[in-house]
């Protein structure tokens, strides 16, 4: 009687079933919810402190049905011992049983029944979601893993435990790498792992080169990502990854002919194309930066046409290996062809940090290269694009890439420039023009008709006598559109779209067609000497001695007397670089046979030699305009100077001091007595009518 007065309240509340036995086993309480769902329909009211524990178990037997999913065993015990178990109405039920120590070492079992049919509904769904995953993970061909902090596994599928060599799924848990791979493959993981839980950027379709225990090779194709609780919160990595050891061993072989440059070993430009898509893509997905290098050596076509292709292929050879010591590993460095070469360095930070790469290579082309006892100096230029992955391809890239290399050639190689907003509108201009070039020299366009390349020609003054003479040509092209183009633009868009030849050929003709008339009209006149105009040549030309001859010899068959009239200006970079026996070099001694002159021009203290003076039969040296513009303000330039003239006139050589300007470098060249010509605005400025033809 003291336990119903003292829990009737209670459990009279309680939502749920409840019954409590007395330590001798037999009933001392039960509540309404109880009675009505398991005594009344077998036992009469008011006799339940007959009722035993035993007697409510067989009860129980009866009316509950063990849930399909727990295996039904024999004894009574194994009842309690379920968690869910199924009325006849189909309510689902979970038996929860604690006891309560009483005053006088008494004691109490207490049942409570709990009605948990949404709950088992709701487990049922995840069970089979569950299920279903499994079923997914476990079927599938493909590794898949998940990994704690730690980077051991705490789950693999069947596939990966196939490839460990392990007969149980379970085997794994708490294993890592180390225990299948060599140290080296295994620290290499550990340390991607590492970055992808610090900076919870995964990595996607990565190449993993495998190296096990038994240093047998495996390839395998991974992508891992930060595995996240619901908190969001990274507790490990979550990975897939597809053995491609079987094509790797069958295809590697043509996909390296492919995919890779024979010479170099470097990546060709069909790699080039899909690995600028794959760090593009990342850099995308990541937000982050890269940047795109082209590179050009200078003066290897001199190298090259100097000592035979063999020699240049172990000179390319020897640039790719200084690349790839120069850089970092995961750069990736490509060789384009002939001596262009591309850099994508990713991640990238900031334009500082690309700056610093383009430094590190110049410094690596500082020492010489040293080939069968041969020494070659040579080295890049540089065009560079910073960029976001966001919106770019590979043409585009490349082509402001080149256009910024462009600049850096013309600043004077051997440096870099990044492609900016003012190159950005060069170059709509330069692309512009090459179309407009292309057009005008293929005759198809009908301005072409009005004669818009024309020879203007400049003074050169007799530094001595001061008489001065119309003899420097100067090409421009009157653009109908642009106006006048300079000499120096016409020429490098010429090059650039590959008309140069057909260009220069057509700007011979002019100069030749210039002094015919002038013969014709003043051959009568006493003393009249046939005017001589000197005029720039190529490398592009003079690299091919057979085209040339094509060229010319129409021209020499036609104006024999004319082709005297004609000096060449020929960059002393040019025949330094490319004597002795080159293509250059014969081209030179064609234009002698012709019996025009050579005018070695852009001449410095450090660019001067005697052998090439003697070999191309040099008749006249120009000094390079900023040596003279110098000489004014630095002794060490009119030093120059000087000795330049010297072993010029020991070879009866003349000297044409280019660039004169102002009246100070005027009377600082006359001063020095020296060279024999000057030539520039300064002179073509002054209204002196000492002028001969």
């Amino acid at each position: 009687m003291l336990l119903e007065r003292d829990y009737q309240s209670l459990a009279e509340h309680l939502p749920r079933a409840m019954i409590i036995y007395g330590a001798d086993g037999h009933v001392c309480f039960y509540n309404s919810l109880f009675f009505q769902e398991w005594l009344a329909p077998s036992i009469v009211a008011g006799c339940h402190y007959s009722i035993n524990r035993t007697q409510i178990k067989n009860l129980y037997h009866k009316i509950l049905q063990p849930i399909a999913e727990n295996q039904p065993t024999s004894t009574s015990q194994s009842l309690y011992q379920k968690d869910y178990l199924r009325l006849h109405d189909q309510s689902i039920l979970r038996l929860n049983e604690f006891s309560i120590d009483l005053e006088d070492n008494n004691h109490v079992l207490v049942e409570l029944w709990e009605d948990v049919s949404k709950e088992y509904a709701l487990l049922n769904e995840v069970r089979e979601e569950h299920h279903l995953l499994l079923s997914l993970i476990n079927s599938i061909p493909d590794q898949v893993y998940l990994k704690d902090l730690e980077s051991k596994f705490i789950l693999i599928n069947p596939s990966l435990a196939k490839r460990y060599g392990v007969k149980d799924t379970t085997e794994a848990i708490g294993k890592s790498d180390a225990d299948f791979y060599s140290n080296e493959h295994a620290s290499i993981t550990r340390q991607e792992e590492l970055n992808i839980i610090r900076t919870q950027k995964g990595v996607y379709n990565k190449l993993h080169h495998e190296k096990w225990h038994d240093s047998h090779d495996t390839w395998n194709l991974s992508t891992k990502l930060p595995l996240k609780n619901s908190k969001n919160e990274v507790i490990g990595i979550i990975g897939i990854s597809h053995d491609v050891t079987e094509y790797k061993l069958n295809q590697d072989k043509y996909w390296k002919q492919a995919n890779f440059d024979k010479l170099t070993g470097l990546s060709n430009r069909q790699h080039l194309t899909s690995e600028f898509d794959r760090i593009a893509i990342e850099c995308r997905q990541n937000n982050e930066n890269f940047v795109f290098l082209l590179l050009d050596l200078d003066g290897f076509k001199q190298v090259n046409d100097s000592y035979g292709h063999g020699y240049g292929d172990l000179l390319l050879a020897q640039v790719s290996e200084r690349l790839k010591n120069t850089l970092r590993q995961r750069d990736l460095i490509c060789r384009l062809g002939g001596d262009e070469f591309v850099v994508i360095s990713a991640p990238i930070k900031d334009q500082p940090v690309a700056e610093k790469i383009a430094e590190k290579i110049i410094q690596c082309f500082e020492r010489p290269f040293v080939i069968n006892h041969r020494i070659a100096h040579i080295t890049t230029s540089m065009g560079i694009v910073f960029t976001s992955a966001l919106r770019v391809n590979l043409h585009d890239v490349q082509q402001k890439a080149d256009h910024a290399m462009y600049k850096a050639k013309k600043a004077g190689k051997n440096r870099y420039r990044f492609y900016n907003q003012a190159i950005a509108v060069e170059s709509k201009r330069h692309d512009f023009l090459c179309q407009e070039l292309k057009i005008t020299l293929e005759g198809t366009n009908s301005t072409a008709e009005k004669d818009e390349f024309s020879l203007e020609i400049a003074l050169l003054e007799d530094l001595k006598t001061g008489v001065k003479t119309k003899e420097q040509g100067i090409y421009s092209w009157q653009h109908p559109q642009l106006g006048r183009i300079s000499a120096e633009e016409l020429l490098s868009t010429a090059e650039s779209t590959g008309n140069i030849v057909c260009l220069e050929a057509n700007l011979i003709s002019k100069a030749i067609n210039t002094i015919e008339k002038e013969i014709e009209s003043f051959s009568s006149y006493p003393n009249y000497k046939p005017r001589r105009i000197s005029m720039p040549i190529s490398q592009a030309i003079l690299s091919q001695p057979d085209l040339l001859a094509s060229v010319l010899l129409p021209i020499v068959e036609k104006h024999p007397m004319a082709m005297r009239g004609l000096l060449f200006e020929v960059p002393a970079e040019t025949v330094y670089s490319s004597l002795p026996n080159s293509l250059v070099s014969q081209s030179l001694k064609l234009l002698d046979s012709y019996g025009s002159s050579l005018v070695l021009s852009h001449v410095t203290g450090q660019s001067l030699s005697i052998q090439p003076l003697i070999e191309c039969q040099i008749s006249r040296i120009n000094l390079a305009e900023s040596l003279v513009q110098n000489a004014y303000s630095c002794d060490v330039a009119k030093q120059s100077i000087k000795t330049l003239c010297a072993m010029a006139h020991a070879l009866d050589i003349k000297v044409v001091a280019k660039g004169i300007e102002t009246n100070k470098s005027y009377r600082c060249i006359k001063s020095l007595g020296c060279c024999d010509y000057g030539q520039g605005d300064y002179i073509d400025r002054q209204n002196d009518t000492d002028i001969s033809l």
